[in-house]
């Protein structure tokens, strides 16, 4: 059985990990968890801060808790499609940073002198909240003074620079934990990580911006809790089709077929149904039109489904072992969220009696009820519609 995934904890803009200190204290004892730090190199790309976070991975499931900074970062991870990252805890991090470019470049030089010697009501009131103790402003002012001002001027010159648009959302469940009295970044912030996430809950804690510091209690709460609900024995990717795929997805779509096909269809129907693909060629080329993605886990391809054209789910199939998992919610979701950015008022399906549960589930009903014959064997199949712009 596959162990419990691992906490790697990505820091903010010090980079030292340091600041975990309080959060580490108030996690439980039995959860394991390592403290990614970065080194103090002015040539460092946020690629760069990836590499660095993957290479400290431990074996087996992770998920990253990415404070302020290291939301970038977490963003440059996911883009490599890493399969051992199952879960994502964002805390006060941003897609751009919020702050305008001439503060950045004057800010950055000086951060650790500032740090060092800025009053303790100003720590208090703009980074740690009005309670923070004197061995928390201590443990702030250590981690900032003990990073170069040239490397903190080039990690926020990083964060002025806005991340690629994705191409499709990321589906690895994420969690945005937001501090409710945040002095340093706009409450907007989570809104302009949202391209990036098929979905992005926000909880709001009160707190400062070191929300980890300064509610540690509060924050592993929610991290723990998020934990488990990311604690699956094999992760998946969802990822674009690509033609190499088809071999595997022919193999998916006969296993799910002659699995879970006899529990509604008679033997001659499931043989007459699982027939397809006949021809690979075709079937590549049916997979290569509109939009398909595919589930992929260690041992391949797992599922995939399809969007075409834009307003169809052509395809949705799932191998018998891996029913159950939510894959094939999974793959729905961002195909439905392809359909509604391309504009599309109503989705529909040809589904088979198996399938008419789940597409129900996803708010679908039935319009009307046909028969196909496929090798000379009558299917009964349902059209089923989902308006969405309800």
């Amino acid at each position: 059985m596959a162990s419990d995934p691992t906490l790697v904890l990505l820091p903010g803009l010090d980079g030292t990990g340091i600041l975990f200190s309080p959060l580490l204290s108030a996690l439980p004892r039995d959860l394991a968890s390592r403290v990614v730090a970065y080194p103090s190199d002015p040539t460092l790309t946020l690629e760069g801060y990836a590499r660095l976070a993957m290479a400290a991975f431990p074996p087996g499931p992770v998920v990253l808790v990415a404070e302020s900074f290291s939301g970038r970062v977490a963003l440059a991870v996911l883009a490599t499609g890493d399969l051992r990252v199952v879960g994502v805890v964002l805390v006060g991090a941003f897609a751009r940073s919020p702050w305008p470019a001439k503060i950045l470049s004057r800010v950055g030089p000086v951060m650790g002198l500032a740090a060092r010697h800025a009053p303790d009501s100003a720590l208090r009131r703009w980074a740690l909240g009005r309670d923070a103790p004197a061995d928390l402003l201590g443990l702030f002012r250590s981690a900032v003074a003990s990073v170069p001002g040239t490397v903190l001027a080039r990690r926020l010159r990083l964060l002025g620079t806005p991340p690629p648009a994705p191409e499709l959302a990321f589906t690895t469940p994420c969690l945005y934990l937001q501090a409710a009295h945040d002095r340093l970044i706009p409450d907007k912030a989570p809104e302009s990580l949202r391209p990036w996430f098929a979905s992005l809950p926000v909880r709001s804690i009160p707190g400062p911006h070191f929300l980890l510091q300064a509610r540690p209690q509060v924050c592993s709460a929610a991290v723990v809790d998020f934990l488990s609900r990311c604690a699956s024995p094999t992760p998946f990717a969802i990822r674009s089709f690509v033609p190499g795929d088809a071999p595997a997805l022919a193999a998916v779509y006969r296993d799910t077929v002659r699995g879970q096909g006899p529990r509604a269809y008679d033997t001659a129907q499931v043989e007459a149904w699982a027939a397809y693909p006949e021809d690979l060629e075709e079937f590549r080329d049916r997979l290569g039109q509109g939009l398909t993605l595919v589930a992929e886990g260690p041992e391949g391809p797992a599922a995939f489904g399809q969007l075409h054209p834009e307003h169809h789910i052509a395809l949705l199939y799932c191998a018998t072992r891996w029913s159950g998992q939510g894959l094939g919610s999974r793959i729905y979701r961002r195909l439905e969220a392809r359909a509604r950015a391309r504009g599309v008022a109503r989705l529909d399906t040809d589904a088979s009696r198996l399938s008419r549960p789940f597409f129900e589930r996803h708010g679908f009903h039935v319009v009307a009820v046909d028969h196909p014959v496929r090798h000379g064997v009558v299917f009964e199949r349902f059209r089923m519609e989902k308006r969405l712009d309800a």
